[in-house]
Parts: structure tokens; sequence; C-alpha cells
């Protein structure tokens, strides 16, 4: 996820479809919890680099297959999505109690159960700030700082982040996006190392990896929004997904995480604290599976075995 920096305005789009067509555009729909829908104009523009192999990436390891999500009060819950209801849908491990200051921003969980948290402080509105790295225990919850993270490491303050599978090994890279400048990196939590990548397609990304080996992100502060799949090496967009904009304007939280061959998408809107979850699945149905929750879910995590 992320959380809204001072008063910025950005409209989310969300009716994304993953398909598989070289290129295509049609009319998405999404469902409500009440039965409505919305509809909205979907444009998928999938570029010739897109060449990579779709097999499963090798390597991965027994670990938590779940989607965990981190709410800003610290609450971690585990996410379910064939559930029928929100209620059902999350359920509560436990609030975090890191030695940090400030709130968590954004959350990545490797194949071992162990999960990264960046911590941030803001004395206003806005700007957020950097206050720290800490490392989680899925099944524990014990938690402590990474003292040899340094904020700003790398010209990165605050940023989204997520594991994805890097070659035949399936060995883990944990990537972070700048909220600040559209930059990739690379972070070796545990030494304090940020590598820059490359450029993104914009700025403050939440990113996931899924069991193909495949990096994408999240991107709401584009308009229209978009979902990239992105080169690993390079920053560089492979696979550009355009998502028609909602008519509510982006001020919250959010976060991404793909799972089960699909992506889920956990958004709060400006005109309501609470996050809306939705499914993006490989047939291009987008579909909104909660509304108003009661959490505001500002981190997603899951290994990238289980995406």
């Amino acid at each position: 996820m992320t959380v809204a920096i001072g008063d910025s305005t950005v409209r989310l789009a969300l009716a994304c479809a993953l398909a598989v067509l070289l290129s295509c555009s049609h009319r998405a729909v999404v469902s409500g919890a009440d039965g409505g829908s919305v509809g909205g104009d979907l444009t998928l523009d999938r570029s010739p680099a897109d060449t990579a192999d779709d097999a499963d990436a090798g390597g991965c390891t027994p670990g938590p297959r779940m989607v965990y999500v981190l709410d800003h009060d610290r609450k971690l819950y585990s996410f379910d999505p064939s559930q029928p209801t929100s209620a059902s849908a999350f359920t509560l491990r436990g609030t975090l109690s890191c030695p940090l200051p400030g709130l968590p921003h954004s959350m990545a969980v490797r194949q071992d159960g162990r999960a990264y948290v960046l911590y941030v402080t803001s004395d206003g509105p806005g700007p957020w700030s950097c206050a720290g790295l800490a490392r989680v225990e899925i099944d524990s919850l014990s938690c402590e700082a990474v003292p040899a993270f340094a904020c700003g490491s790398g010209g990165f303050d605050t940023f989204g982040m997520g594991y994805a599978l890097a070659g035949p090994s399936g060995e883990e890279t944990l990537y972070i996006g700048n909220a600040d400048h559209p930059l990739l990196g690379s972070l070796d939590p545990e030494v304090g190392k940020v590598a820059p990548i490359g450029p993104l397609p914009s700025e403050a990304p939440e990113l996931t990896g899924n069991s193909k080996g495949e990096l994408w992100g999240f991107f709401p502060r584009t308009v229209p929004t978009r979902v990239h799949r992105l080169d690993p090496t390079s920053g560089k967009s492979l696979v550009a997904f355009t998502l028609s904009p909602f008519t509510q304007a982006w001020a919250g939280a959010y976060a991404f995480a793909a799972w089960g061959g699909a992506f889920y998408i956990f958004y709060g809107y400006s005109n309501s604290s609470t996050t809306n979850v939705y499914q993006l699945t490989a047939d291009g149905q987008l579909t909104l599976l909660f509304a108003d929750t009661g959490l505001t879910i500002v981190g997603a995590g899951v290994s990238p075995c289980g995406g």
C-alpha cells in the first residue's frame, strides 16, 4: 500500500482486465455487494516486449500461501477471497508491537513467513517520512527494528514493496518502488543495501510477485490508473493495463497482491476511511468483492509462490 501524502488528489481507475490477447478494448463491469454495478471503458495495451516464458518459476519452498494484510492501526489479518463476506474473509492474527514510531506504510512477505514493514511518521497531514523498517515473524508476530536499514538509502525514503522470484532457482528479491520519484530499486533488508534499478512508469506503486516469476505494480497516481508488468532488471513496462477512472478521487490507503492467478486491490477512497477490495481475474473480470470492510489497509503481502 501506501498512505496518502499531503492533500494530493489523484483519481483511481479500477476497471482493469487481465487478458491474454495482444490487445483488446471492452466494457468491464464492477459488481457490488448490493447487486449493483459500475461500468467503465477498459483498454489493454500489450507491448511486443512481452515475450517472457509463462512457465512457473521454480524454487518455491514451503511457507505462507495466503494473503496477509496490515491495517493502519497495526492489526495483521489473513485474507481469504473465497469467503462470502468481509467479516469471514479477514481473520485477525494479532496486533504488531514493533519498536518504531509512527504507522505502517507498506508490507512484503517472503516464502519463509517473514515480513518486512515500512513505518512512517508525519507532523501533519503530510508528507510522510520514513521512520524505519521492521522485521515481523508472521507465526509469532514477534517484531523488531532492522538496524541495518537507514531511511533515505539510495534515494528511497518512503516506498511500496513486494517480493518476486528471480531466475530458475526461485531466489526471492525484495523490490521497492519510490513514492517520490518513478524509480525501481531492490532492498536487502538485513544488510541495509538499497540498489536503484531503473525508471518506473510512475511513482508510488505497490508491488507484488507471482508464481510465474513476474513482477507487477499497481500505480494509482497515474491518470488513468494503470497496472504494469515490470522488467525487474530495468523497471521498464512489459505489459500495461489501462484502467478506467472511477468518479472517486484517490486520497487514502491502498495495497496490492497477486494470489491464485488473480490480483487483489485493497483501496480506500476520499469520502470514506474504509477499504474496498477488488479482484482482477485473467479473463478480464473486475469484481468488487467487499465494500466498506471497516478496515484501512495500508499493506498487503503474500509469498510469490502463492501468486
